[in-house]
């Protein structure tokens, strides 16, 4: 399988493509066990699959948050299931 540049994400980019903070897609990588593994590990970071994450996202009915109102409330939607999860 060959896999392009537009197949790959950063951490930069999931959160953009989620609409969160960087700090919270580092967190759910930490401690959201359904959280993809990342394709590689490179000294610049990790990189995951766009499919990966995508799927992800919409197992977890996450969408981009575009008002800050909007995304605090979003944010603490995912804090209660994460703590759920423990």
């Amino acid at each position: 399988m060959k896999i392009e540049t537009d197949d790959v994400l950063c951490i930069m980019e999931i959160s953009e493509m989620l609409g969160v903070h960087s700090s919270a897609v580092s967190n759910w990588q930490k401690r959201d066990v359904g959280f993809p593994e990342p394709l590689v590990e490179m000294r610049i970071g990790k990189l995951w699959l766009r499919d990966d994450i995508i799927a992800w996202a919409n197992e977890r009915q996450i969408k981009k948050v575009r008002n800050k109102e909007t995304r605090i409330e979003f944010l603490k939607s995912q804090i209660e299931k994460l703590e759920k999860q423990k």
